[in-house]
Formats: C-alpha cells, sequence, structure tokens
C-alpha cells in the first residue's frame, strides 16, 4: 500500500478452497493508477498477494 496509495474499493468475501473445507477470507482492493493505465485488482489470502487482475483502461 506504500507504493499504490489507498485503494478506491475494498473488498471481502469467503471462497472455499475444496468441498469440505472451510471457506478462505479473500481480500480485493482495487485501484485506479490513472489516464491510460488498466484498472488493477489485488487479490490477498491471509495477508498475502495471491493474484493481480487487469480491467479496463482508464479513460
Amino acid at each position: 500500500m506504500q507504493k499504490c496509495g489507498e485503494p478506491v474499493a475494498r473488498g471481502s468475501y469467503c471462497k472455499p478452497e475444496h468441498e469440505k473445507t472451510a471457506c478462505q477470507p479473500i481480500d480485493e482492493w482495487t485501484y485506479n493508477p490513472g489516464p491510460g493505465q488498466f484498472m488493477t485488482t489485488l487479490q490477498f489470502k491471509n495477508g498475502a498477494l495471491v493474484s493481480i487482475k487487469y480491467g479496463d483502461r482508464v479513460k
């Protein structure tokens, strides 16, 4: 967060890893890096970054 600043949106949900296991909390932070860049969503599990997804280009 020091490098990217505050996210424009934050969310949390529970995702089961397997059919018989308890759900794992997932946190999502979405960033708007500015015009010409892609919206970026970071996913965290247990405080560790597990996924980076890029969305539409910001106009």
